[in-house]
């Protein structure tokens, strides 16, 4: 097939199939030639290809092409402009644009810099400079009273970019205050906008907030105004000033959240609220609204020992969103140091968190034996997110350490692994025996599960406890109310701690005399067993245990060459050059030690290959069990 006003054929992509010398011509129609490079960007523009094939000889007139039409609003793109219209799709009016329109995307960046983080703003702020509309350039000047730095400089720089110049006085203002060019402003005085620099004032960061009253005092005759006085006395960081102007608290809490400094200045403006009563710092820390920083002063300013005033907010702040916020309040409450500080405290242990958990615990600990009665409660509660509060707490209790061994026998023996375990670990950190009574009140929720690993705590007092004989009925009456689904969980404990007392008892049990249930006499007979036939649990009947020191091995690493067989002596070599702090470059290496300074010789324990016998087991690799002496070899 040939095309018309062309002498070669065409192939069915719609190329001229002529063959050229050397290659093959490029000529192309139609929309397939406007892909191929005859049509740039849709503008119907003829490409380098069509051209040089032209040149290089093809002998028909080109063909008339029509532009491509854009994609639609829903990013179809359809074929040329000269196609019927589809009876889905309108027709694109005349005066459409070809090019991109990006005024999708000012709402979500006007949001941004109103709502988003400092590097969002900033982010938002780039992307506003490549966007040529009048709602973009309005946005980037509402930018320039940013509150972070780092936005305003941002925001002027994009609208520098865009080709803008600052023309009023307030425009000229807020560019020196934006691009931190504050010299600028005292060579020309009369264009200053002083009601834009005192509003610079409110910006974040405490040096440009100096900068601006260094401005403001150079200027002839002024004078700060009744709602720039508090903010100008921040500046100067003379807190008690500024709270004794209106409106007092609410300017120096805006000037501490907006202070990125944190020591000195930060700190320095937020010890000026310790004079405001906790009344009104508890009102407004109650209010909401503020920034972290602000609540964070807040909650130091309220740690007065002795005071109450503020523990309710400091309470709700307990569980805030922020770390610094809820490290700040838990410091407010141990030094307030009350019981219903404490309480407040403890209300940390309802958090989702295990981190926040701990944070609370630590601080709980630190309040000493004004928390007992509160850790007392929290060691039978019903949840055990607090029972393992109070398990964290005890494990770092520096107070009473009795006491805190006598709790955490009732908590290790816990049905909730969460709760026993840290309860263990106290009990190994504080290295006490709990005490009868302890030992009685934790056999009443204990079972074989929960009680195994626990012998060298539980057993001195359960022996004091059951060795009588009240001891002993009270045990059996305590068993003897349990449900028969529960009691095969709790039989066990007889053998474990040694209870002789109740041999005749599990034997009516094991015999069916005291019952019908099929798991109670199991499981009695197996208690029974082992009362009768009882091993120690630690050697098994062994009456020797390996060896900790060796592992069994009988033989350890030599303490002196670490079981190499081989030591690092000084060269023996007296004019060995390796040990001479003065010495040509040229030297020769000492021929013992190579000029290393150290040569190898052979270790004491050569014989034995780097190895030498346990001094603690004398290289039987066994000791006696401590647990009973041996008595059961």
């Amino acid at each position: 097939m040939d095309k018309p006003g062309c002498a070669g054929p065409v192939s069915s992509r719609g190329h001229c199939a002529r063959r050229l010398p050397g290659r093959r011509c490029s000529h192309t129609w139609g929309s397939e030639g406007s892909k191929l490079g005859g049509d740039v960007n849709g503008q119907g523009r003829t490409g380098p290809r069509t051209s040089a094939a032209g040149r290089a000889g093809c002998d028909g007139e080109k063909v008339a092409r029509t532009p491509r039409r854009p994609p639609n609003d829903i990013g179809e793109g359809g074929g040329d402009r000269g196609d019927a219209p589809s009876p889905l799709r309108p027709p694109l009016p005349a005066n459409h644009s070809r090019r991109p329109r990006p005024l999708g995307a000012l709402p979500g960046l006007r949001r941004t810099l109103s709502k988003g983080s400092w590097r969002r703003r900033r982010a938002a702020c780039d992307a506003l400079a490549g966007i040529r509309v009048a709602e973009a350039e309005q946005a980037l000047l509402g930018a320039l009273v940013d509150p972070d730095e780092d936005v305003r400089v941002a925001a002027i720089q994009a609208l520098l970019a865009r080709g803008w110049e600052p023309r009023t006085r307030r425009a000229k203002t807020l560019t020196a205050i934006a691009a931190r060019r504050f010299e600028a402003l005292l060579e020309h005085p009369e264009e200053i906008d002083l009601q834009a620099l005192e509003q610079g004032l409110r910006l974040g960061g405490f040096v440009a907030r100096a900068e601006i009253v260094a401005v403001l005092e150079a200027v002839p005759g002024w004078s700060p105004s009744r709602d720039s006085a508090p903010w100008v006395l921040a500046a100067r960081l003379d807190g008690d000033a500024s709270l004794a102007v209106d409106p007092g608290a609410s300017a120096l809490l805006e000037a501490v959240d907006r202070t990125w400094q944190a020591d000195p200045h930060r700190y320095r403006l937020a010890r000026s609220l310790r004079r405001v009563a906790p009344s009104v710092l508890a009102e407004r820390l109650g209010e909401g609204g503020w920034a972290w920083r602000a609540r964070e002063a807040m909650c130091q300013a309220l740690a007065r020992p002795g005071h109450e005033g503020g523990l309710a907010a400091l309470a709700a702040r307990v569980d805030d969103d922020d770390d610094d916020v809820r490290r700040a309040a838990l410091e407010a409450l141990v030094r307030v140091g009350t019981p219903a500080a404490a309480e407040a405290v403890a209300g940390g242990f309802a958090s989702a968190f295990q981190e926040d958990r701990e944070a609370a615990a630590a601080a709980l600990a630190t309040m000493g034996p004004v928390a007992l009665d509160v850790l007392t409660r929290l060691v039978h509660d019903r949840w055990w997110e607090r029972r393992q509060g109070a398990a964290m707490t005890l494990a770092r209790w520096r107070s009473a350490r009795q006491i805190a061994a006598d709790l955490l026998i009732e908590l290790a023996v816990d049905s909730e692994y969460r709760v026993n375990q840290p309860a263990r670990e106290g009990l190994d950190n504080h290295g006490l025996v709990p005490s009868v009574d302890a030992v009685r009140r934790a056999l009443v929720r204990a079972q074989l599960s929960t009680a195994d690993g626990l012998e060298r705590w539980l057993t001195q007092g359960a022996h004091a406890l059951l060795s009588k004989p009240e001891g002993a009925r009270w045990f059996r009456e305590l068993l003897e109310q349990l449900p028969p689904d529960s009691l095969p969980h709790r039989l066990g404990l007889v053998p474990l701690l040694g209870a002789g007392a109740l041999s005749e008892w599990l034997e009516d049990l094991a015999l069916g005399r005291a019952t019908r249930h099929v798991g109670v006499r199991l499981a009695a007979a197996e208690a029974l067993r082992g009362l009768n036939h009882g091993s120690c649990r630690v050697c098994y009947g062994e009456g020797a245990v390996r060896c900790p020191e060796c592992d069994g091995e009988g033989d350890r690493a030599c303490p002196i060459c670490g079981g190499d067989g081989e030591v690092l002596v000084a060269c023996p070599e007296p004019d060995c050059t390796a040990r001479q702090t003065t010495r040509r470059i040229d030297s020769r290496r000492c021929p013992a030690c190579r000029g290393r300074g150290q040569v190898v010789r052979a270790c004491s324990c050569a014989s034995a290959v780097g190895r030498v016998a346990c001094d603690l087991c004398d290289g039987s690799g066994r000791i006696r069990c401590l647990s009973c002496n041996g008595r059961q070899a």
